[in-house]
C-alpha cells in the first residue's frame, strides 16, 4: 500500500512480511491474514518512508499545539510511523502521553547515574495495551468487520472491549476459566463485551480464536509489540529533547 502525507508530501510504502528470514514472504497491507500463508510464521509490517528525521521532529513538535483529537493521542501524533492513510477512520481514547518519573533510589540501587520510569498504567484502561489497540481497532474498521475477538487473561480483554465500544463494534473475549483478573473482567463487561469462559489454558483459548477468525466478519487482534515500542521510544526522546538515531522500521 502506498500513501502520501499531505503535510510533508512524502510517500510511504507498507506491506506485511513474514519475520522468518528463510521465508520473507510479502503480502498486501490490508490482506486479511494473521500468519504467513507460506510457512506459518509471524508477520510484521514493513514500512519505507521518504520523510527525513529532522522534518518529522518539527512536524511532531508542531502537533503538540493542535486540538485535533488524533494529534492529542500519544500514538497518532506520530502516525508517520504507522502504515495508515491520512484519512483512516482513527479510533482513539487519547492513549499515550503517559508520564515519566525520576527514580533516584532505584538508580542508586542499580548503580546508575539516573533512571526514569514510564507509567503506562495511566493509559485509558490502565494498560500499555491501549497504545496498540487503537491501531488494531482502526484496522478492523478499514477491513469492514463487525466483531473483534481475542483470548486474554486480563489487560488485552479490557483494552479490546473499550476500543471496540468506541468504534461501535461487537466484541467477544475468550478466557481460561478462573484465570482472568476480576478487575479486568469487570472492565470488559462494563464496556459491553461478551466474555466466554472455557475449560483449559490460554493456548486452548487461542486455538478457538483462530477458528473464529476464519469467519470474514470477525477480526482477531494481532501482535505488534515492536512497532509500539518504537513509538514509545520516539515519544520519550522528543520529550527529553534528545536526537533520535536513524531507525529502519
Amino acid at each position: 500500500m502506498m500513501t502520501t502525507n499531505p503535510q510533508t508530501g512524502a510517500r510511504t510504502a507498507a506491506t506485511q512480511r513474514c519475520i522468518d528470514p528463510s521465508c520473507g514472504a510479502r503480502f498486501e497491507l490490508n490482506q486479511r491474514i494473521y500468519v504467513c500463508s507460506r510457512c506459518g510464521g509471524l508477520l510484521d509490517v514493513v514500512q519505507e518512508s521518504a520523510t527525513g528525521p529532522e522534518q518529522l521532529r518539527v512536524l511532531w513538535t508542531r502537533r503538540l499545539e493542535s486540538f485535533e483529537s488524533r494529534n492529542q493521542s500519544g500514538v497518532w501524533r506520530y502516525r508517520e510511523l504507522l502504515p495508515f492513510a491520512d484519512d483512516a477512520p482513527i479510533v482513539s481514547l487519547g492513549e499515550g502521553n503517559t508520564p515519566i518519573y525520576d527514580a533516584p533510589v532505584s538508580a542508586a540501587y542499580c548503580g546508575l547515574h539516573a533512571l526514569t520510569l514510564k507509567h503506562q498504567g495511566c493509559n485509558p484502561t490502565g494498560s500499555f495495551k491501549d497504545t496498540g489497540m487503537t491501531a488494531a481497532i482502526t484496522q478492523a474498521l478499514i477491513l469492514g468487520v463487525q466483531t473483534v475477538v481475542c483470548a486474554s487473561t486480563g489487560n488485552t480483554a479490557a483494552s479490546l472491549a473499550a476500543y471496540a465500544a468506541r468504534a461501535k463494534l461487537q466484541c467477544a473475549i475468550l478466557v481460561p476459566r478462573g484465570q482472568i483478573s476480576h478487575a479486568k473482567l469487570a472492565q470488559s463487561l462494563d464496556y459491553g463485551a461478551a466474555v466466554l469462559e472455557l475449560d483449559g489454558n490460554f493456548d486452548d483459548a487461542m486455538r478457538v480464536i483462530r477458528e473464529l477468525a476464519e469467519e470474514e466478519s470477525i477480526y482477531r487482534r494481532r501482535r505488534g509489540a515492536f512497532r509500539k515500542l518504537i513509538q514509545v521510544f520516539c515519544r520519550e526522546l522528543r520529550r527529553l529533547a534528545c536526537r533520535a538515531p536513524t531507525l529502519n522500521v
